[in-house]
């Protein structure tokens, strides 16, 4: 049994999604923000990049390792629910001309 188990294991573990942050968009860069609604691909926003410190406190709240502490500066899409406050996550974040 332990043997099928970890056979198993093996064959369905390339199926996971590994999360990797990008380390490539610097603080004060501009960048796009994506809806956090599948299929993730309307732009719903501009912003810059005020912080990437996992330490950095938004709303009273660590901002940790998956979220980028933004404004919005010119909404694209006027009704999208924001995930957090003034914080978006990384995988919908994008460079602009990156």
């Amino acid at each position: 049994m332990t043997q099928h188990v970890a056979a198993h294991d093996k064959a369905t573990s390339h199926k996971r999604p590994k999360y990797t942050p990008s380390l490539s968009i610097k603080v004060g860069s501009t960048v796009l923000l994506k809806t956090a609604n599948y299929p993730n691909k309307t732009i719903v926003a501009y912003a810059t990049i005020l912080s990437s410190s996992p330490k950095e406190n938004v709303g009273g709240v660590e901002i940790g390792k998956q979220f980028y502490k933004v404004p919005i500066n010119p909404p694209t899409v006027q009704d999208e629910p924001l995930v957090r406050p003034i914080a978006w996550p990384l995988i919908y974040v994008e460079m602009i001309n990156g």
